[in-house]
């Protein structure tokens, strides 16, 4: 007779969303405790104290560790066999490393197609391009919703310099050039943060990376993390390779591109919708959900699992795409999808805006 489980032994929810050391996103979990992950029978079992969670290895894609976690003999051989990515993260959200089962790399005869966009200097501009005017154009979106809600001159002013920014990323002629309007309109569009945060405690200032300086860049780093490693997840499923995309060089130093690609047309409405709704709600607490560290300023644990809650509430919100109502989860999957016909069978890409 088989022994029962130990009561402290938990199986992870399958669909709603619980508080926990480890939170599941569909086929991924982010780890958020300190622990051990090992293989038990056919499944992984996290380890957070006196708590263990099983980890159903068939249905998982993806863990995103962002602690200290113990890795036991034999769990990496496991998850590659399994087609598991398993991407480690230190204390303050910096990305360390990623472990990529082999299957996971794509199909050779889709790789090479991506090759060849990405060498082909003209065409590659032409796809940058398209995907740039979608992701201002969602920052714009942004704009005209806090515009509506204070009717600030400032956020006015923002809007019309964007409008502007528009035009100039479909006259540049090079990358160079590219890559130089956006930093500049990037930077226009990071003004928004101080006119539409409503809590006078939190200041944006300028946009500072690592180490993040304050609360608000601590946010936007780490959102932008979650939102990179979703889209990661959504290229795995299909043939294309996440190396090699067309905005971000590809070089020795990164592991995944074309995700960071994709990721700059949602980043406003899903990493920065976030980051409003928990200053400005008052959610997220400064003397709580944020430490120091390295010089700069962190989430912290109780931080790091609001953030993702409100995120994964963000992805299951419905907007109308095509006269049907899709979740933003499903808008990511058809725009890897979208961007695979491309690559494919050249199929005109439309990103979403």
């Amino acid at each position: 007779m088989a022994n029962k489980k130990d009561k402290s032994e938990k199986a992870v929810p399958s669909d709603n969303w619980e508080r926990s050391p480890l939170e599941k996103v569909e086929r991924n979990y982010n780890i958020i405790n300190e622990g051990i992950l090992t293989k038990k029978d056919f499944a992984l079992l996290f380890a957070s104290g006196e708590e263990k969670y099983f980890i159903p290895a068939e249905t998982t894609k993806r863990l995103d560790i962002y602690n200290n976690v113990t890795l036991s003999g034999g769990f990496l051989t496991y998850v590659a066999q399994q087609g598991i990515d398993v991407a480690i993260y230190d204390r303050f959200g910096n990305p360390l490393g990623v472990y990529s089962a082999c299957q996971n790399h794509g199909n050779v005869e889709t790789m090479i197609k991506q090759v060849n966009l990405y060498q082909n200097q003209n065409r590659r501009l032409e796809i940058a391009k398209i995907i740039e005017l979608a992701a201002f154009t969602n920052m714009r979106k942004t704009v005209a919703y806090h515009l509506r809600r204070t009717d600030s001159k400032e956020i006015r002013e923002i809007g019309q310099e964007l409008k502007s920014t528009c035009s100039q990323i479909q006259h540049c002629m090079d990358m160079e050039h590219l890559m130089l309007v956006e930093a500049q309109g990037r930077q226009c569009y990071y003004r928004l943060f101080d006119c539409a945060i409503s809590d006078d405690s939190f200041v944006f200032g300028k946009r500072s990376k690592r180490p993040p300086e304050n609360e608000i860049n601590a946010m936007i780093s780490f959102g932008n993390t979650l939102l990179y490693n979703r889209l990661a997840l959504e290229i795995s499923k299909t043939s294309l390779d996440g190396r090699i995309g067309v905005i971000h060089s590809t070089t020795a130093y990164r592991n995944q591109t074309l995700n960071l690609d994709l990721a700059e047309i949602f980043k406003p409405l899903l990493v920065d919708s976030v980051i409003f709704r928990l200053v400005n709600n008052h959610i997220l607490s400064r003397s709580w959900d944020f430490v120091p560290g390295g010089g700069g300023i962190y989430l912290s644990e109780s931080g790091k699992t609001k953030f993702i809650e409100a995120f994964n509430s963000a992805l299951y919100r419905k907007v109308t795409v095509d006269d049907k109502k899709l979740t933003y989860a499903q808008v990511l999957r058809r725009e890897v999808r979208n961007y695979r016909s491309l690559i494919l069978h050249e199929t005109p890409y439309r990103p979403y805006s």
